[in-house]
């Protein structure tokens, strides 16, 4: 059975590349947004044969035969490791009213090619925890965060609107300790880094903002083996940033003179691997 998915997670893979591929070749008739949108729904596809892999994962290893988190976590306190990824539908009012004034006409195409007020933004996240007490942990998370507000217009196929963040968070959890799973309920708050590239006809400019992150999240760790779980977690959260600014200090505003920042409200869902030391 594992073999089985392997093979679907890998054909899944492939078939998105090859697409990638073929819309590359045509770019002259389709615009960069079009790649985006075939390479994200390739992403998605992947994490849902992923996600059902996860499950298989605990069916294949009985948990009788390895030894539950509970007996372990009787005496000694667990320190973890996590990494996976993040799907994040959220929505950046003040970097879509900006964009929309950079594109020309753009409220003359078609309402499906107009840039939705939400849109999916990918994240990969590298974490250790603590168990303070039975009932609390404290989580220190660093997580990178990409996401592109473009248009799917071929009008527009020369003009990109991408933008990153680093996240370093602390986040406290209460604990629900199972006997093969742990349930977390959490809040933590930290420090976000971003920066916007834009691109116009080749000319790119980068800017760049400061400020605070805080988020609300739920996490389900299932066992898979002695010290390994899966992660799956659903979250909100949502960001605070100062003026985007270029490397001189001059500040981005729109046509209308409106400062420009990266402000955003966000949920989503996490999607990874989780390792305990007992």
């Amino acid at each position: 059975m594992p073999e089985l998915m392997l093979k679907k997670i890998l054909e899944s893979l492939r078939r998105n590349r090859y697409k990638i591929r073929d819309v590359s070749c045509s770019f002259s008739s389709h615009s960069r947004a079009s790649v985006w949108e075939v390479y994200k729904s390739g992403v998605i596809q992947c994490l849902i044969i992923i996600i059902l892999f996860f499950f298989t994962l605990n069916t294949v290893f009985p948990q009788e035969k390895v030894t539950s988190f509970k007996k372990q976590n009787q005496n000694t306190k667990y320190k973890s490791f996590s990494g996976g990824m993040r799907l994040s539908y959220g929505n950046n009012p003040s970097l879509l009213r900006f964009v929309q004034y950079e594109l020309p006409d753009y409220f003359r195409v078609p309402e499906s090619q107009q840039i939705p007020d939400f849109e999916v933004g990918y994240e990969f996240f590298a974490g250790f925890e603590y168990q303070v007490a039975k009932n609390f942990s404290l989580k220190a998370d660093y997580s990178y965060f990409v996401k592109s507000m473009n248009s799917s217009a071929s009008q527009y196929s020369m003009y990109d609107f991408t933008y990153n963040c680093h996240n370093i968070l602390l986040t406290g959890y209460y604990l629900i300790p199972g006997e093969h799973f742990y349930l977390k309920f959490g809040a933590g708050s930290g420090m976000v880094l971003s920066n916007l590239s834009t691109q116009t006809f080749g000319l790119i400019s980068n800017y760049n903002s400061a400020g605070l992150i805080t988020k609300l999240e739920s996490v389900l760790n299932t066992q898979i083996s002695n010290s390994l779980a899966a992660y799956f977690g659903v979250f909100l959260s949502g960001t605070f940033n100062g003026t985007l600014k270029k490397s001189d200090g001059s500040k981005l505003s729109n046509r209308t003179g409106e400062e420009v920042n990266l402000n955003s409200f966000m949920l989503g869902l996490s999607l990874g691997f989780e390792y305990f030391i007992f």
